[in-house]
């Protein structure tokens, strides 16, 4: 499944749920629980970057490089994650932060 697959897969189970999640980000998050694949690990980052820049357009501007920093600490150890740090992660990511500015 490519990454826009599952932004659409998640942004149609989350509307026709009950979840308790408050937004879209935390709904993916509580699926990766569950789900170890990498492309799922993609749409969550997107929708991070996203969320975060939707609430301070700021973040939109400096979020890829936040992005490239965690993707940094998670490669050299530094920081923990649930899964191995990709550039797919990192680019995601980035692209959600960006995303954020123009909606």
């Amino acid at each position: 499944m490519t990454l826009e697959e599952y932004l659409e897969q998640l942004r149609r189970e989350y509307e026709n749920s009950n979840s308790s999640q408050p937004n879209l980000w935390s709904y993916a998050y509580a699926q990766r629980n569950n789900n170890p694949d990498p492309m799922l690990a993609n749409a969550e980052h997107y929708l991070w970057g996203l969320k975060e820049s939707q609430s301070n357009p700021l973040m939109g501007l400096f979020g890829p490089i936040l992005a490239t920093g965690y993707y940094g600490g998670k490669k050299t150890g530094l920081l923990g994650g649930r899964s191995d740090p990709t550039l797919d992660q990192l680019l995601a990511g980035s692209k959600g932060y960006l995303a954020g500015i123009w909606q």
